[in-house]
């Protein structure tokens, strides 16, 4: 049984650059006893580094809404990290165009 924090990612967040993995898991280390979590669009979500007991605790949810439920609990230990980048995800052919058009997608 692993017993340790799992990086999360999705895959539809073409901004997400590997800097802010980096600072998912420096704070991780900062914070072994929380959640670390990207805060973007006045929510937290993912990309997140995720505890055990967390990710035991999600299993458990049902919907799209996730670990966002888990977050808003008064209690929730969970640190956010400023991503507002990711708040863009690709979710229609509208927002691929979109992503093309920034350059965030490479077509090839």
């Amino acid at each position: 049984t692993w017993t340790g924090p799992t990086l999360m990612l999705v895959c539809d967040q073409p901004r997400l650059c590997v800097e802010h993995l980096h600072s998912l898991l420096d704070a991780g280390d900062a914070n072994s006893d929380r959640d670390i979590a990207s805060a973007y669009a006045e929510t937290l979500g993912i990309p997140a580094l995720v505890r055990a007991s967390t990710l035991a605790l999600a299993s458990t949810l049902q919907g799209d809404s996730g670990l966002r439920r888990l977050w808003q609990s008064p209690d929730a230990a969970v640190v956010g990290i400023d991503a507002p980048e990711l708040a863009f995800d690709i979710d229609t052919p509208a927002d691929l165009a979109d992503a093309i058009d920034g350059g965030w997608v490479d077509t090839q």
